[in-house]
């Protein structure tokens, strides 16, 4: 049970983890968009703090769910001056619940409870969800510019909104208010409270049928068996961001509209057919658009000529590079040829410019690959100063092959793979 640790540390661990993505070098790719799973173009790269905060809220679980009597949450319940049972479904700010930490708390606490703060405090929007925030301490219920709590009325059993209504979209008079709880109050201090509940709130309580929602986020954190993991991957969706630039930019190039569904597609298809740590990442490189040409190398100050480094004829784009080129257009001609005599019709001789640089989308592996494999291959020819030819590249494919089954060798599927490159002798 360690507190966080200081901010300095955590920026240190962050320069660390970025570093070693890019090796030193100037990062080319949002760390917003690295943080993403596979299939929105990331790379699942651990957020610090949104670890070091799901890691806090699972406390959150532990001490909901331990027996009353057991010697540790006795001393946490101690911590606080309020029940815990409570606390934790309040929809507070850490600010409005700081002070119900007791003095000279300690610090792991304090941070639990901030967490737990960040991950609940949210407007809700609909009529179940009104109907059962907790009146104490909420944040969006201030009388005098402050959150209430009112000991008596909660140990009268007065806790939630729904306490204060009858026939779910009405608020109970101040009479009606008096004789069903037996509570002492004033008039001003009753409708004082009813007053503080948000407008929108109201509107809502009065227009919307009572359709329950989602459950609250304390019931799901301790329904939830692998708690640490599903806070931490409902946390990371806001820090993440798709990345829009590249997608876009090649929508553009290639005149054509993709969903976001088959963008995600393209992204996760890297990691299905290739095995290889780096073909994955060549890839992923054409699909965010950060694979080094000379048009970037000229923007760059580094070359005189953004000329393709295989025809000089055009600019040297990925897409010319990999596929528009005139000596790429013989290259890749010679490679269907041999493939078609190879696995017969099996290869579309129609393949698309889209398919062949972004990959294919559907169940396509044994394409899939061939076509990475050849544009892997196209641009270290491109780098070693050589023209791609058809006898290089098969030994390429025989190396892939050789590899995958190596390590595949001890494994279930081993006589699956063995049958896919069955046509490669």
């Amino acid at each position: 049970m360690l507190p966080n640790p200081p901010t300095e540390i955590i920026e240190d661990v962050k320069k660390i983890i970025m570093a070693f993505i890019w090796d030193g070098k100037q990062p080319r790719i949002k760390k917003e968009v690295l943080y993403n799973g596979y299939e929105n173009g990331g790379l699942k790269l651990p957020h610090v703090d949104t670890t070091l905060k799901a890691n806090k809220i699972t406390w959150v679980k532990r001490i909901m769910l331990a027996d009353d009597n057991c010697m540790w949450k006795v001393l946490v319940q101690n911590t606080f001056k309020i029940d815990t049972r409570i606390l934790f479904e309040m929809n507070a700010t850490f600010a409005d619940l700081e002070n119900l930490l007791k003095a000279r708390v300690n610090s792991f606490w304090r941070d639990v409870l901030k967490a737990w703060c960040d991950y609940n405090h949210k407007n809700p929007v609909d009529k179940y969800s009104i109907q059962q925030q907790v009146i104490w301490y909420n944040s969006f219920i201030r009388v005098n510019g402050k959150p209430c709590f009112y000991k008596k009325w909660l140990e009268k059993g007065v806790c939630r909104i729904k306490d204060l209504m009858k026939n779910g979209d009405s608020f109970l008079s101040y009479v009606e208010f008096k004789n069903k709880y037996d509570i002492s109050c004033d008039y001003l201090s009753y409708y004082g409270l009813i007053q503080a509940v948000p407008k929108p709130w109201k509107t809502i309580l009065r227009g919307q049928n009572l359709l329950k929602n989602k459950e609250n986020k304390l019931v799901t954190i301790c329904d939830t068996k692998k708690a640490t993991k599903a806070t931490y991957t409902d946390l990371i969706e806001e820090v993440c961001e798709f990345p829009h630039n590249p997608v876009n930019k090649w929508e553009e190039e290639l005149d054509d509209y993709f969903p976001i569904a088959k963008w995600q597609s393209l992204f996760q298809n890297i990691y299905i057919t290739a095995k290889s740590a780096k073909l994955r990442y060549f890839q992923f490189q054409i699909l965010h658009r950060t694979l080094v040409t000379n048009r970037k190398l000229k923007l760059w100050n580094i070359k005189d000529s953004d000329r393709c480094s295989f025809c000089e004829l055009e600019t040297e784009t990925i897409s010319h590079l990999l596929y528009d080129c005139l000596h790429i257009k013989i290259f890749w001609y010679r490679v269907k040829k041999w493939i078609s005599e190879k696995i017969g019709n099996q290869l579309n001789p129609n393949i698309s410019k889209t398919d062949f640089l972004l990959g294919f989308s559907g169940d396509n592996r044994l394409l899939d690959l061939i076509c990475l494999v050849a544009k892997q291959y196209i641009y270290s020819c491109r780098c070693l100063g050589n023209f791609p030819n058809l006898a290089q590249y098969i030994n390429k494919l025989r190396d892939i092959k050789h590899s995958e089954l190596y390590f595949a060798r001890y494994g279930e599927k081993y006589d699956q793979l063995e049958r896919f490159w069955d046509w490669l002798n």
